[in-house]
């Protein structure tokens, strides 16, 4: 986290501002503190890591903690008396604190009848996020907290006779939902990400139905659907929404394929302090880029992930390889490159130019038995000289600003030069 304070008074115009960033962090752990309604701690609250598979329990502070990879997870929490509680959280190289409070909540029991009082059994009973199924006596329940809900039934040829307001009170309640008989059809979404790979606990909502999540495989079904236009979108973390659209003439399957949100990865190529030029940079499998004048290359995009290789490029130094996380923001990176055939002496490489502006000429002192290389500010080479006199003439040049690139032995220094 960036924490950034003012150190200044910026009613003289000087803005200071000082920023405390904390260390990345390997295996971040996640605490969760735990409260009732009370807002007083919650003793033996079990959380369930759903993606682990894992489950830890709240200790006396209604604490609990975890270490982690780096990644998205999901977590739910289930205590006798209180609503049921899922929710997502994305770890990223760094501690993260999860304050959340349990809520009391109602017995609330769904009765499916027919127009003869007859119950139905399987039907899918829908009060986002839970979906319930009514048993041989046409009966399910769940614990809701008091407060407005939207109840879709869904059961093959039948429809709901009159829609229903849910409206949970401080008390358990008993709700019948009469259904009548229609023609209906079956629709089944399958949700895949662009590689192909199923996207579970997606939101798919169909208008007029609901919203459902779908299973592990990555897909879920809307029974009880009349016939004409289906309209509905599909939703997931870190993925632009998808849309349907389908005209119901028969049960049906559709697919939907998600596309990642993309984001922006700025390299910043250096070595010593100074820019390197025209470095090339692969990001494996997405993109391929090269650094300007002042060293820097962006690639806008790159879809979220964990350790996506890259490798820079650029003559005279060694190549470099390593990877970068991606994940909820943009993110730079930094790479300093070392010269071939670096010694001992190259902290000792610091000619100088002058004068700088200049008309006519430069002067380069400082070094010995060096090559230069002048570089315009679109990165094109305006002279070169393998072994140059102290004095060099640029004064054909026209005027502008134009990069210098001297060249030793003992490596490499890069310099800016007005011509005026």
């Amino acid at each position: 986290p960036l924490n950034a304070t003012y150190m200044a008074n910026q009613s003289i115009g000087n803005i200071a501002v000082r920023a405390l960033v904390s260390e990345p962090v390997e295996n971040p752990t996640v605490f969760f503190n735990i409260k009732n309604e009370q807002k007083e701690p919650a003793q033996n609250v079990k959380v369930r890591i759903v993606e682990l598979d894992s489950t830890i329990t709240t200790n006396e502070q209604g604490q609990a903690s975890i270490e982690l990879n780096n990644g998205k997870y999901t977590y739910s929490i289930d205590s006798t008396g209180y609503s049921s509680l899922r929710k997502e959280f994305t770890v990223f190289s760094q501690n993260l604190i999860i304050n959340d409070s349990l809520v009391k909540a109602y017995n609330v029991k769904f009765r499916i009848v027919d127009t003869d009082s007859v119950p139905l059994p399987g039907a899918r009973i829908n009060v986002y996020p839970i979906t319930l199924t009514s048993n041989e006596n046409g009966e399910d329940s769940t614990m809701l907290p008091s407060g407005n809900y939207s109840l879709k039934v869904m059961l093959s040829n039948y429809m709901m006779k009159y829609p229903i307001d849910l409206l949970v009170e401080d008390k358990d309640t008993l709700y019948i939902v009469v259904m009548e008989q229609a023609t209906t059809y079956n629709l089944t979404v399958n949700v895949k990400n662009t590689k192909g790979e199923s996207l579970p606990n997606a939101d798919v909502s169909l208008m007029g139905y609901g919203t459902l999540k779908t299973n592990n495989e990555g897909n879920c079904a809307f029974n009880g659907l009349l016939p004409g236009n289906i309209m509905g979108s599909v939703k997931y973390y870190n993925y632009i929404w998808g849309s349907i659209f389908v005209d119901l003439t028969s049960d049906s399957t559709i697919n939907v394929t998600l596309i990642p949100e993309h984001y922006t990865a700025t390299f910043y190529v250096t070595s010593k302090g100074n820019p390197i030029i025209n470095a090339e940079i692969i990001i494996e499998g997405l993109d391929t880029l090269h650094t300007g004048l002042n060293g820097y290359a962006q690639s806008t995009y790159i879809p979220f992930g964990n350790n996506i290789p890259y490798t820079v490029k650029v003559k005279d130094y060694y190549t470099y390889t390593g990877t970068f996380d991606i994940w909820d923001t943009d993110v730079l990176v930094t790479v300093n490159l070392t010269p071939l055939g670096v010694d001992d002496n190259y902290d000792d490489l610091n000619p100088t130019i002058y004068p700088n502006p200049t008309t006519d000429f430069i002067t380069v002192t400082g070094i010995n038995n060096y090559s230069i290389s002048i570089f315009d500010i679109n990165g094109r080479v305006v002279y070169q000289n393998s072994n140059p006199d102290s004095k060099i003439d640029i004064g054909f040049l026209p005027k502008g600003i134009y990069i210098v690139k001297l060249n030793t032995s003992k490596g490499f220094s890069i310099h800016k030069v007005l011509k005026q």
